[in-house]
């Protein structure tokens, strides 16, 4: 990741994109989750965000987000640890698709039928199974996308914006990739989203080799360093 200010681009933290087969014996799953839903579990899809230690003087963060989805990529568990400072959060999502609802769990909760429940539209993901589903998708110069989203009991959509086909400049060479602008809206849009261009490779992998991000607070670049194959939670490195 990098910050883009006063003409320099300085490294500012790294982001791990992950993709994994899992299933319902994920040590990692809250003891409350029932058997149904374990049953349910086919991939681990999960962001982790560091910040650089320079960035750590005034703002760190070492956050985790976790989703484990069905085999159509619904989400089944969403799991959230923030360590950002003093600021040490763990929050749960479970996608109850029986009922219809997102059930805002502690993970340390002893059940969760008592959790509050949010409506949520059938095939709803949240943002990172979202994210696994528009990867699949049949993608056309010009094709846009429009994918429900409910993030921790908020109900938006996740728009891909028109698809583009461009090449750019990747670790020293020309790289085939499609563009998209992707935003996450709701019905009454309390103030202006960060703009967002996401880059990913026009072959069958689709990686993100690129994420440029303008906000309030600047603008940052996230550039894919290297990939490597994935494996099961647990399972030793090679």
């Amino acid at each position: 990741v990098f910050w883009d200010g006063a003409g320099a681009q300085l490294a500012a933290g790294t982001v791990t994109i992950a993709i994994a087969a899992s299933g319902g014996a994920d040590p990692r799953l809250p003891a409350w989750l029932d058997a149904a839903s374990r049953d349910r579990i086919r991939y681990e899809s999960s962001v982790t965000l560091q910040t650089a230690p320079w960035v750590a003087h005034f703002f760190e963060a070492r956050d985790v987000f976790r989703t484990w989805v069905d085999d159509q990529f619904r989400p089944v568990l969403h799991l959230r640890q923030i360590r950002e400072g003093r600021r040490q959060v763990d929050q749960s999502a479970w996608y109850d698709a029986a009922g219809g609802l997102v059930r805002l769990v502690s993970p340390e909760a002893a059940g969760a039928d008592d959790a509050p429940g949010f409506r949520a539209p059938a095939d709803a993901r949240d943002p990172l199974s979202a994210f696994l589903l528009m990867r699949t998708l049949a993608w056309a110069v010009g094709a846009e996308f429009a994918v429900p989203v409910n993030d921790m009991g908020r109900n938006l959509t996740l728009k891909s914006g028109p698809l583009v086909a461009e090449t750019i400049a990747w670790q020293g060479r020309d790289v085939a990739t499609w563009r998209m602008r992707p935003s996450l809206t709701q019905r009454v849009q309390r103030r202006a989203p960060p703009v967002i261009d996401v880059w990913m490779t026009a072959d069958a992998r689709r990686l993100p080799v690129r994420i440029d991000v303008a906000a309030g607070f600047g603008k940052v670049r996230v550039v894919l360093h290297h990939t490597q194959a994935g494996r099961r939670p647990g399972e030793p490195a090679l």
